[in-house]
């Protein structure tokens, strides 16, 4: 993980300059009451404490315009470790990351999911609370700032972005903490996160970003947290999937092994 890490930066301050003004510009931002804004949030959802879920519910791909939905599995820990399993009719289909590796499974072959993705993923898609209540407790780890009051489909919501923080060695020229950005959006009535931000790359081509959204809807209370109902994904203004959740079971007592493809 190291090297790769060190050859992405490397490649990443050659060629794409772009990267490094994107982190100047996120970290002249001043970290005033984020972390309160965050701590209000995991608490709203009753999320205190909550380190991993296991979700079930329904996924649905658009595919050329077409939805295609199957039954789905999540399995998330922490801000790293995120396993979905759909069980389409031409097969199982397999997504597993953790912090050193990411990989996808369908039709029996295995593809890697490269570190530049694997970084900007924004960790839990559908709790998003695991990413957070991780970053409160390790906050030498994460830049966090308020960007105030932002305009998303005629609604205010308060703009609280997170930025990893990676050694030296990992990240000489911090191009990798800048690829790392993800904005969570919070709902000022509820204190809910309702919406976050990233960016996402084709697999094989840095030079290509696209804008990432994640629209968290419907809260529903599971064993005393509160968790959205319905997720979808847009790539470039795009609907890529929703995910409905049916069932969620907080802190299952998942393993390393959780996470392994199989």
């Amino acid at each position: 993980m190291q090297r790769a890490s060190r050859w992405a930066s490397l490649v990443l301050a050659l060629f794409f300059p772009w990267v490094a003004q994107a982190q100047q510009l996120s970290t002249a931002a001043v970290e005033s009451a984020a972390p309160a804004a965050l701590q209000e949030s995991i608490a709203a959802a009753g999320a205190t404490g909550v380190n991993a879920v296991a979700a079930s519910g329904t996924m649905t791909y658009f595919w050329a315009g077409q939805p295609v939905a199957a039954p789905a599995t999540i399995l998330a820990r922490g801000r790293d470790d995120f396993l979905l399993q759909v069980d389409l009719a031409e097969g199982r289909q397999l997504i597993a990351m953790t912090a050193r590796s990411g990989a996808r499974k369908w039709g029996g072959k295995i593809s890697e999911i490269p570190v530049h993705n694997r970084i900007t993923s924004g960790g839990n898609p559908v709790f998003p609370y695991t990413t957070l209540v991780s970053a409160m407790s390790d906050r030498a780890g994460w830049a966090i700032t308020d960007l105030g009051l932002v305009e998303r489909g005629g609604r205010k919501l308060r703009d609280i972005r997170l930025q990893r923080k990676f050694s030296g060695e990992q990240d000489p020229l911090g191009l990798l903490s800048s690829l790392s950005v993800v904005d969570y959006l919070i709902d000022p009535a509820s204190a809910l996160i309702v919406r976050t931000e990233s960016r996402t790359h084709p697999l094989n081509n840095l030079a290509e970003s696209y804008p990432r959204e994640l629209e968290l809807e419907g809260y529903t209370q599971f064993g005393g947290v509160m968790a959205p109902t319905l997720i979808r994904e847009k790539i470039n203004g795009q609907v890529t999937w929703e995910f409905r959740l049916t069932n969620m079971t907080v802190n299952p007592g998942l393993a390393d092994s959780d996470f392994a493809l199989r």
